[in-house]
């Protein structure tokens, strides 16, 4: 049942959604909401017009852009495989505000389909399903047009369907390739786990949907991918200057605090070692798919060294799951919820305010907690246990 305090923490999150929205929300009077979209609309209307060699290069698909839309970024880059024109094509035949709204309504159905499954017995339907469309992580996802609450969603449901419809839960798994560096954690559970069928399923709907991909648009767009994407990706990376008010990962806010570049490394490798470790402690302990698709959601995103702050909306749809829980949180169990609830719009607000992002080091230490106590995390620990 929700609580007084319980409805403070989702207004605050409210509240966080509302003034990043209202500050960022209209760039221009041509181009709403969702502008990290443009690029996956322009290489799908690309597609649709057999332009398919203008996707995958930076120079090109930064000269379409501007061709086809009003306002676009200085420069544009495709950064997606290309299974994800499987989605980029159908919706690029609607108009640019009709394609980012619909993007919306698809990521605020799966942001409510998570809110239901996870949280619908404790906060009921007609709560959660408000919770979901107010959410940080869904307003994130849909102010940058970004992928962040679809994926999280994937993972979340993807857990909860596991015992009882493995091959369900291993086709979602496998649809994460549309963002694939976030489907390794996942993956890796499936596998500690002994989820075969889940794993059969999701290497069944990878290899559809590379076989697709090549049917519809060519086996040329794969050499593209590996002859411009990758490189043009791999050089921005270099620069953290051009994407640091977005960087995110443990390794990148250190550097950008002013720690000594191997420091960084270190700390990045710590934070992927205690990802890997909770993961393979999560999965061994207990089939409870509250704590299994926070730590997994997690540990997706802390694992890597290079993410952005929209991807928050990835562990924030795990900390809403695991409030669902019907094992009563501990106290560090409810504030790890509550932090990462809110963390997409607070971590936003705070680089605004040029303020160090925090919500790196607490994933941190929230994992170093819930290895510490695994045996009764989220719960408190009784004399018996303790």
């Amino acid at each position: 049942m929700i609580t007084t305090w319980d409805r403070r923490i989702f207004l605050v999150g409210l509240a966080t959604t509302i003034v990043v929205v209202l500050r960022g929300a209209f760039l221009s009077e041509d181009i709403f909401l969702g502008l990290d979209f443009s690029p996956v609309w322009v290489a799908g209307r690309l597609a649709d017009t057999g332009r398919l060699a203008e996707i995958f290069s930076r120079e090109t698909i930064t000269a379409a852009s501007k061709e086809l839309l009003v306002w676009s970024y200085p420069t544009s880059i495709w950064s997606y495989p290309p299974t994800t024109l499987l989605f980029a094509a159908p919706i690029a035949l609607l108009p640019y505000k009709a394609a980012v709204w619909t993007w919306f309504v698809i990521q605020a159905a799966m942001c409510v389909a998570v809110a239901i499954v996870a949280t619908g017995g404790r906060l009921g339907v007609p709560r959660a399903i408000l919770v979901a469309v107010t959410s940080p992580a869904l307003m994130m996802s849909c102010l940058h047009g970004q992928f962040s609450a679809l994926v999280g969603g994937l993972i979340v449901l993807s857990v909860f369907l596991a015992a009882s419809r493995p091959g369900l839960a291993g086709f979602l798994v496998g649809c994460i390739l549309l963002k694939p560096q976030f489907g390794l954690v996942p993956a890796l559970a499936m596998f500690v786990g002994r989820q075969w069928r889940a794993i059969l399923a999701a290497a069944a709907t990878v290899l559809a949907m590379c076989g697709l991909a090549t049917a519809i648009f060519g086996a040329g767009v794969w050499a593209d991918f590996v002859q411009h994407t990758l490189p043009d990706q791999a050089e921005a990376m270099k620069d953290l200057e051009t994407y640091q008010w977005a960087a995110h990962s443990v390794f990148d806010c250190l550097v950008l605090a002013g720690a000594p570049r191997a420091l960084a490394i270190g700390v990045q490798a710590l934070a992927s070692l205690l990802a890997v470790a909770a993961v393979v402690v999560v999965c061994l302990r207990g089939p409870d798919p509250h704590s299994r698709a926070f730590v997994i959601t997690l540990s997706a995103v802390l694992i890597l060294p290079y993410v952005n702050y929209y991807e928050q909306a990835i562990p924030a749809l795990g900390a809403l799951a695991l409030y669902g829980s019907r094992t009563p949180l501990s106290g560090t169990a409810l504030a790890a919820v509550y932090f990462i609830w809110l963390s997409p719009t607070v971590d936003l607000l705070m680089s605004m305010w040029q303020l160090p992002r925090v919500a790196p080091f607490a994933g941190m230490a929230i994992l170093i907690d819930f290895l510490l106590r695994w045996r009764v995390w989220p719960g408190e620990a009784t004399r018996a246990g303790a």
